[in-house]
């Protein structure tokens, strides 16, 4: 007799085990902080990364955290330096079951923000979605008959790894890609298995660092079934090694062109700087043709940047705008007065970036403090974050960004409210991001392939069922994408910052869909 399928999990049990642990590693690392600070030590921004980053989750049971008696085995070597696998401080305290609910305006009704004195038990339950929304999706699983052991899965576990940055030039820099997963993975352990086996996670840190991402997938490939919710600003690194081990590398989103070329990467969300799509472009066009015959194409130079951005301007020039200004601006770069400066002096009215939220912020008060006000600022949604509001202090109001993924304010959105529900639950006073919509998104992508398969699960079925996927939204999370094309999502939608808060102004439901453009770099 085959095991089941789906089991319910203890979830009082485990999240009794999962505070003991927890609680145990937070206290030495706060007394650790504590003594260094007493002393007049200053942390070094890669312990500071340590400290605050959620490393190897790789306790049983599904948990999410891992406690002073399995810190070993979840530990990570990436490029010589080795990530406790023991759960920082402010990592993840509570079980499934005892979710904190979303921050800020994202908090679903009747729910009550955890504050700083809350214990799990003071928390409302986690959210669990029925039917489509379901850990499960609602999947017809595939018989357990002939399931064998390989590498990642043993008779009680199939171990996954994530890959992103966290350390680097930006700490923290995809930090929610790895909390997205970690969350998608507790819900999924709360309430089911596959053939038996609960998901065991490892994280690892690809430090914004092509050789880091390479080492790391060395080490995925050899200790992991698969990658899931990875997200890399240099994710070229490990692009050939995942395709030589067969690895699959469910990805938040694919980049660069190294990573769309692996037969066995995929992204939850495809950006292909040779594919652009039109939705935001001919948007602005419609609303002031004028302002986008002057226009300024300003990015980041790091990773696959340049090349998206570069696709998009010549997407842009072909169906009718007119460039006065392009150029990029260096990651370590703090100046960005030299830059506003040739805007005003070229008399740009429509400004389109292409960085992180960081770079956007520094970018706006650049503007502002040189009164530079053009007719309109287009930021890509990778800077759709409360960050960008609350650190630029009135400096981005007025700005538009494309979205493709309902507002974390939208309540009726309810797979975005099971992601805020289960990222509270992981991390409490967490933030949600574009890249961690993408990255749960990419986990429950793995998940319902996965479970399809049943017995008939490895490396080289999961990747061809991957393949298969197409118009995929993760049940109403995002637009359609098309994972196993590999093409560039077609839709967005188009927000606005409007009184300190992000407000959604075309179209009023659905998505803006455009066509795609094919451009050669």
């Amino acid at each position: 007799m085959s095991p089941s399928l789906f089991t319910r999990a203890p979830a009082a049990q485990a999240w009794s085990r999962a505070h003991r642990r927890a609680l145990g590693a937070i206290a030495s690392l706060v007394v650790a902080a504590l003594v260094l600070t007493a002393c007049g030590h200053q942390l070094a921004p890669e312990e500071m990364a340590r400290v605050n980053a959620v490393t190897g989750a790789t306790g049983q049971g599904g948990t999410g955290v891992a406690g002073p008696d399995d810190a070993g085995s979840g530990a990570v070597d990436v490029g010589g330096e080795v990530q406790d696998a023991a759960a920082p401080a402010g990592a993840d305290t509570a079980a499934p079951g005892a979710a904190a609910p979303a921050p800020d305006d994202s908090a679903a009704p009747g729910d009550a923000p955890a504050g700083p004195d809350a214990t799990p038990g003071d928390q409302p339950p986690a959210a669990e979605g029925s039917g489509r929304n379901s850990a499960t999706g609602g999947t017809r699983a595939g018989p357990c008959e002939g399931f064998k052991n390989q590498t990642g899965i043993t008779g009680d576990t199939i171990r996954l790894a994530n890959v992103s940055d966290i350390s680097g030039p930006i700490p923290g820099l995809f930090q929610a890609t790895q909390d997205a997963t970690r969350a998608y993975v507790a819900y999924f352990n709360a309430t089911s298995d596959i053939c038996g086996r609960t998901l065991v996670l490892d994280t690892l840190d690809s430090r914004s660092d092509t050789a880091a991402d390479q080492a790391a997938y060395q080490r995925a490939c050899s200790s992991a079934f698969a990658v899931v919710g990875s997200m890399s600003a240099f994710d070229s690194g490990g692009a050939r090694v995942a395709q030589d081990c067969r690895l699959p590398d469910v990805r938040s989103s694919t980049t660069s062109r190294e990573r769309n070329a692996c037969t066995t990467c995929l992204g939850a969300q495809t950006v292909n700087p040779e594919v652009v799509s039109l939705a935001a472009l001919k948007w602005f066009q419609r609303k002031d043709r004028a302002a986008t015959r002057k226009a300024a194409w300003i990015h980041i130079r790091a990773g696959s940047v340049p090349d998206i951005q570069a696709g998009r301007q010549k997407a842009a020039e072909r169906i009718g705008f007119t460039t006065l200004y392009s150029t990029g601006i260096d990651i370590t770069e703090f100046n960005y007065a030299p830059f506003v400066q040739q805007l005003k002096s070229k008399g740009v009215e429509y400004v389109d970036f292409v960085g992180a939220w960081q770079q956007a912020v520094r970018f706006s008060q650049a503007m502002k403090q040189q009164g530079y006000t053009p007719k309109y600022v287009h930021y890509l949604q990778p800077m759709y974050t409360q960050d960008l509001i609350d650190n630029a202090t009135g400096a981005v109001e007025g700005a538009y960004l494309s979205v493709n993924h309902p507002l974390y304010t939208d309540t009726s959105a309810k797979e975005m409210q099971l992601y805020l529900n289960w990222l509270q639950q992981v991390k409490p006073g967490a933030r949600p991001t574009t890249y961690g919509v993408y990255a749960w998104s990419a986990t429950r992508m793995f998940v319902e392939s996965a479970i399809k398969l049943g017995g008939k699960l490895d490396r080289d079925t999961l990747n061809a069922e991957l393949k298969r996927i197409r118009d995929w939204t993760a049940n109403g999370l995002h637009a359609g994408q098309s994972p196993g094309t590999k093409r560039t999502g077609e839709c967005t939608s188009m927000i606005r910052v409007e009184g300190g808060k992000f407000t959604r102004v075309a179209p009023a439901r659905g998505y803006l869909c455009e066509g795609l453009l094919d451009v050669k770099l």
